[in-house]
């Protein structure tokens, strides 16, 4: 009976010591996947910080497109209205001139209708 139990004590320590192996293995697998885990939560902070900084770019750089957007309208809104100004004030000159030469070229008729009345009298 004594070498029974003294079996059975020998089966019971080898059992808690391979217990206290495994215990220790998942002692140092959680170490290493809760140091893992800080760099992966590192990792995130760093990458959301990043998209968030990215984010805010693309905000500012639509606000400057936008921005930029609207002054090229403006821009191309004023440089219509002056030619549009250059060519009224064209057409006007031009219409001077023929008013002009119409007036001259009457004024020539006139003359040589008054020249053809007077040599029929």
């Amino acid at each position: 009976m004594c070498r029974t139990l003294e079996d059975q004590m020998t089966e019971y320590k080898m059992k808690s010591e391979e217990g206290q192996r495994i215990i220790n293995d998942f002692t140092m697998q959680k170490a290493k996947l809760q140091t893992e885990n800080g760099e992966l939560t590192r990792q995130l902070e760093e990458k959301s910080a990043f998209v968030s900084q990215l984010t805010r770019r693309k905000q500012s750089y639509t606000q400057q497109i936008e921005d930029l957007k609207r002054q090229l309208e403006e821009e191309v809104k004023g440089a219509a209205k002056n030619a549009l100004a250059h060519a009224v004030q064209s057409a006007r000159h031009d219409c001077d001139l023929l008013r002009e030469q119409y007036e001259e070229d009457s004024s020539y008729t006139m003359l040589w209708f008054s020249h053809l009345n007077c040599n029929q009298m």
